[in-house]
């Protein structure tokens, strides 16, 4: 006991970026979609209350796994409410540095007698953003906007309204609509207008963001959330949606109305064996995860109707604290276009390493990848956070059958003050590279950085993504390309609990733009 509260002081504690990271199995930033980052910048804002929620809930936020859910409850109904961060350690599913990366997303607060006055307690986010761009090309300046409204009622209802444009559709629109409302008994929710829905392993019904490669111990093993609302702009499904719970059993049921495809998912949850099953309009599946002791088993099997089958297994283990192994085996019949093979992973507190041996239409494909992100606290105020990154991926049908990507990143702070470095080389149709230079503050009130990036891209096969600095729910993840440079200005100010602003200004010899944001809660 003693020994676990102070591994889980030592490994508490890591920035969001890094939280976001580990949760979502992405491997960097760079990998993540506009839709995954707006969904953990609202739990950021909005945090799961693990002691008050539901199971449908907790299921459908995305930070969970169905085990981890089923072991969650069993646990507050035999030893009651979850009273820290270091008890949800202990809780079976859980570990100290994945509730460190959860300390960002969930918020711990007994179920007090007078607590159901907060049930009722109205809550509501604005955000107002917009976006001006200037450049050489165009005679008169591009402009955009995006309007977010989320507002909840206590843990009984809640209605998100997304509306947008961008420089290459200017046109304005509704936007999305989001509508849900939480049961306290059987019924776990009810979700009208755009929802997301995401079932066992993703064979049969997976909408919005989904990793292609191994770039984590996360990445073998998908979080299902099932049916939930959602704020992300570009929602695939409306119409209405809705689970119940009944007992160890989970139902669930959605209709859309634009595609006219209706999907149902049946699933129990025992103490460590986890069984669903999905119906669409298009296939049938089935999916299960086993945990015991230092491991996990988990996988699904899916049959479309049009005779294509499908299947994905894995294993997850842990032969001691800090390390784990993880493998993957998976089929696709032809006529999904995705490979089948098999994959290998392996990390500890500060490396990561996978193989990934596929096959489609014949054709083989080979990936390597390795990590290695140690931490070297220097004194109290002054840490050395380094970082290497090593991809390789092996295509012989192809006229460029080698792509080798290498990243180095190495990260000073010094107190509030942070200063990033990052060389990117890659050789695929040729060579291409960039580097940038970042230096920022940044206290609880004020965030203020400026980075200049200089590249040279020959080739747009060899385009290198980098992850810039923007505003909350903010997708700014651009391809480098051609050579040139860049310089920008990124500023958060939070003025009070009520009151946050942000601004961001990017000079190119071709172009500027400028982008301002306003958040009121």
């Amino acid at each position: 006991m003693i020994l676990l509260l102070l591994l889980f002081a030592l490994f508490m504690g890591p920035d969001y970026h890094d939280a976001v990271l580990l949760l979502s199995g992405a491997g960097t930033l760079e990998e993540l979609s506009e839709e995954e980052i707006e969904l953990y910048d609202d739990l950021s804002k909005h945090p799961v209350d693990i002691n008050n929620s539901s199971r449908s809930k907790l299921l459908s936020c995305g930070l969970f796994t169905r085990f981890q859910v089923a072991s969650l409850i069993e646990y507050r109904q035999t030893s009651g409410d979850v009273l820290s961060l270091a008890e949800l350690a202990l809780v079976d599913g859980f570990n100290p540095r994945l509730v460190g990366a959860l300390s960002h997303f969930i918020s711990i607060r007994t179920r007090l007698p007078a607590s159901h006055r907060d049930a009722l307690s109205f809550r509501q986010d604005v955000v107002l953003a917009s976006s001006l761009r200037s450049s050489d090309q165009e005679e008169a300046p591009e402009s955009t906007y995006k309007v977010k409204y989320h507002a909840r009622l206590g843990s009984m209802a809640e209605l998100y309204w997304t509306s947008r444009n961008s420089y290459s559709d200017p046109q304005a629109s509704l936007g999305t609509i989001s509508a849900a409302f939480y049961g306290k008994r059987h019924l776990g929710k009810l979700v009208l207008g755009h929802y997301s829905a995401r079932f066992g392993q993703g064979l049969n019904q997976w909408s919005g963001f989904s990793l292609s490669g191994f770039s984590s111990i996360s990445a073998f093993n998908r979080r299902a959330s099932g049916l939930a609302a959602t704020s992300s702009a570009s929602a695939e499904h409306i119409g209405i949606a809705s689970d119940w719970e009944l007992g160890s059993l989970g139902v669930s049921a959605a209709a859309d109305l634009a595609s006219k495809e209706c999907v149902a998912h049946l699933d129990w949850s025992g103490r460590n064996l986890s069984l669903g099953s999905t119906l669409s309009s298009t296939a049938a599946s089935a999916d299960w995860r086993y945990g015991f002791a230092d491991m996990s088993l988990f996988g699904e099997a899916s049959w479309h109707y049009d005779k294509s089958i499908a299947a994905v297994a894995g294993m997850l283990w842990v032969p001691r604290y800090g390390r784990s192994l993880a493998l993957q085996l998976r089929y696709y019949s032809p006529e999904y276009k995705e490979y089948s093979g098999i994959a290998l992973g392996y990390s500890d507190a500060s490396a990561f390493a996978s193989a990934d041996l596929a096959v489609r239409d014949g054709k083989q494909q080979y990936k390597l990848l390795a990590q290695w992100k140690p931490q070297y606290p220097l004194s109290d105020s002054l840490s050395l956070s380094p970082q290497m990154r090593v991809s390789l991926r092996y295509r012989p049908a192809e006229s460029a059958p080698l792509r080798a990507d290498i990243r180095l990143d190495n990260q000073l702070s010094l107190g509030s003050f942070l200063l990033t470095l990052r060389y990117n080389a890659l050789w695929c149709r040729g060579f291409a590279h960039m580097a940038y230079l970042q230096l920022g503050r940044k206290t609880e009130a004020l965030t203020i950085s400026a980075r200049t990036t200089v590249y040279r891209v020959d080739n747009w096969d060899d385009r290198i993504y980098v992850y810039e600095q923007d505003a909350p729910g903010t997708f700014n993840v651009p391809a480098l390309y051609g050579r040139g440079w860049k310089a920008s200005v990124f500023a958060a100010w939070h003025i009070n609990r009520s009151h946050s602003l942000w601004l961001r200004l990017e000079y190119r010899p071709d172009r500027t733009e400028l982008k301002l944001q306003y958040r009121w809660r």
